[in-house]
């Protein structure tokens, strides 16, 4: 069974963090080599979003390796190689790790706490333990019988406690949805879809602030997502933006609404740039997250970036070579619609839309308002080839102008910067003013492409 992992979230209702310092909380874990690394992941403070995710090297030419590593003092899960740990304010945790097979490790626990610090990993071998049942019954059964020996486990080790008992339950439930979900994809029909969906979240609480104790920030991201698949085959209508209000107005963690926040944000910016989507989730987060943490700050400083696009502002004015060895600036067409293609030789989808880039400038063949170029995104040094393959193309020329991927020249940085180039292909139209007038025309192979082209030009002649 896949392992889950999780995002910084920051807690809500007290889970895992406490009102001061506290006393010194440490870890101490000995190592049989089996491998080159160890990945170690927890959280670094008490503070939102700061989460440590590091890969530890081993010196294979010892037989065992110690790594040490001082804690916050909070409660939360930290994981070691998947080994999954509870630790608690002022616990000194002494662990082995001696590797059994790929993936796979014998793990001792010493010292006092050691009862409750292997409770997440004595969870997760029981749910390891499904077989992968072959049926909605069968997985019921299986969760339920897990359930009874994680109830005799924790009573065992005599934890009482409302927020370790909150984690706990919360590690659980990523268990749970694992095993659910394996079921889903290699059973697909075996119920309706809304129903699939309804028992694939049946006594799951995303909402829940225990949630705030997982200190593997990919853990929580996985599970929200399973979640939100059950959710959407209840309700095919559900978008983005739906599972991003449930999470911000519903769940109990502030580490959860940072986490989902943050993975909403980031990927519509980078997948469809200053979109309407992302111009109304930014409100939302300032309204729901916390201002000054790491995640707000994150979120903060990309919608400015992207706000350069938004329809109005300048764009930046580049001066490029083009393939005749020429300098040829953005403002050599004040007066012109401009409709650039970003692209690069190495991007086999930028290669497979070049005849809709020929498409979109033989309707305009006519206009003497309007321009297309080719921008090339290349790599230093591989000015040959894009020429070659620039030729190959039928679109050398004038208007085919060359940056090269160097994050050091100052005179390349601006344009990356300016246009927020994350990604080819990337098409972008600017008006006769030299103002964006859609920083983001969409996919080439969209079939309503040409007409958001055509659209931006009429725009601009509405304009004056």
């Amino acid at each position: 069974m896949k392992k889950i992992s999780l995002l910084a979230l920051t807690l809500s209702a007290g889970i895992g963090v406490n009102a001061g310092p506290g006393p010194v909380t440490g870890i101490e874990v000995k190592v049989t080599p089996g491998g080159n690394g160890v990945a170690f992941f927890n959280r670094q403070d008490t503070r939102p979003g700061d989460f440590r995710n590091e890969v530890i090297l081993l010196n294979t030419s010892k037989p065992l390796t110690t790594i040490t590593r001082t804690l916050p003092a909070t409660r939360q899960i930290c994981y070691f190689n998947n080994v999954a740990t509870l630790v608690n304010s002022g616990d000194q945790v002494k662990m082995s790790l001696s590797l059994k097979s790929p993936g796979i490790y014998n793990v001792i626990w010493n010292g006092p706490s050691a009862g409750r610090n292997k409770l997440p990993y004595l969870i997760d071998s029981i749910y390891h333990q499904s077989g992968n049942p072959e049926s909605i019954d069968a997985a019921d059964e299986f969760i339920s019988h897990s359930q009874q020996q994680v109830q005799q486990i924790i009573a065992k080790a005599k934890i009482t406690d409302a927020e370790n008992l909150a984690i706990l339950k919360a590690f659980e439930q990523t268990r749970q949805l694992l095993v659910k979900h394996a079921l889903l994809t290699k059973y697909p029909s075996l119920l309706p879809p809304k129903e699939y969906g309804s028992w694939c979240n049946r006594s799951i609480d995303i909402m829940s602030a225990g949630f705030s104790g997982l200190g593997d920030n990919n853990v929580i991201r996985q599970a929200a997502m399973l979640w939100w698949t059950g959710r959407k085959l209840e309700d095919s209508t559900l978008t983005t933006m739906s599972k991003l209000y449930e999470i911000l107005h519903g769940s109990q963690s502030t580490y959860m609404k940072e986490v989902i926040g943050e993975e909403a944000f980031v990927m519509e910016a980078r997948g469809s740039y200053f979109s309407g989507d992302l111009r109304h989730m930014y409100p939302l987060l300032q309204a729901r997250l916390t201002p000054g943490t790491p995640c707000m700050k994150k979120i903060d400083s990309l919608y400015n970036a992207y706000s350069q696009l938004a329809p109005g502002k300048p764009a930046y004015d580049f001066a490029l070579l083009n393939s005749e060895g020429k300098i040829v600036r953005l403002s050599d067409f004040r007066g012109k619609v401009v409709i650039i293609d970003f692209w690069a030789t190495w991007c086999s989808g930028c290669i497979a839309a070049l005849p809709v880039y020929h498409k979109a400038r033989d309707m305009y063949k006519d206009k003497n308002d309007i321009v297309f170029l080719t921008v090339a995104w290349e790599g230093e040094g591989s000015e040959p080839f894009w020429k070659e393959t620039s030729v190959k193309h039928g679109i050398d020329g004038v208007n085919n102008l060359f940056v090269p991927s160097d994050s050091k020249n100052p005179l390349i940085v601006p344009i990356r910067d300016r246009y927020c180039l994350t990604s080819v292909p990337r098409w972008v139209a600017i008006g006769t003013d030299g103002n964006f007038l859609n920083g983001w025309l969409g996919y080439p192979t969209d079939a309503d492409f040409l007409q958001h082209v055509d659209n931006c030009y009429k725009m601009n002649s509405m304009k004056n």
